[in-house]
């Protein structure tokens, strides 16, 4: 960069502006603290609760997926996480595996798999408590008839890890 002798009453300036780069150049990359959503700290605390797997449609038995061994996958995964999956706690994960066949697709299957916990809240505005759900995560896709089997229960897998996650973002904060 060369300067002229015009460029001397504004030497200070182009200093101020060097230092000011440098500094915030050489400023420490620290990511700032994210806030977790409402619907992320609803799980503080969260150390029990019951489970239910909604009843599988035709499409998914016909696939050899079964409700009651992906329900006791998951007790046993969440189990071993900590957490105490009993039938009396009044909070409630429920898992949904919905599935729409298109007539002029046959072969192909639209899923919408649905994980919502269910906790009752105080409604101030009604003075009264509602179970409702705070949590919700929800995954779509489309997938091959004979693929299903293999598909869905690696993103069960991966609902239950991102909710795992959730949990403990929600503890940490």
């Amino acid at each position: 960069m060369f300067f002229s002798y015009r460029d001397v009453p504004y030497m200070p300036i182009y200093g101020i502006i060097l230092v000011l780069a440098l500094i915030t150049r050489a400023a420490p990359m620290v990511p700032e603290r994210v806030v977790p959503t409402d619907q992320v700290r609803s799980l503080a605390g969260l150390t029990q609760f019951r489970l239910k797997v909604l009843p599988l449609s035709r499409d998914l038995l016909s696939a050899g997926l079964d409700a009651e061994r992906i329900r006791d996958g998951w007790v046993d995964a969440l189990r071993e996480e900590g957490f105490d999956v009993n039938d009396e706690s009044s909070s409630l994960l429920e898992l949904r595996i919905i599935t729409v066949v298109d007539s002029n697709e046959p072969d192909m299957v639209a899923i919408n798999l649905m994980l919502m916990l269910y906790q009752e809240v105080n409604v101030r505005r009604i003075d009264g408590e509602l179970s409702v759900p705070t949590y919700v995560s929800l995954q779509v896709g489309i997938e091959n008839h004979r693929d299903m089997a293999r598909t869905i229960p690696g993103v069960l897998r991966i609902m239950r890890h991102r909710f795992l996650q959730d949990c403990q973002v929600a503890n940490d904060s």
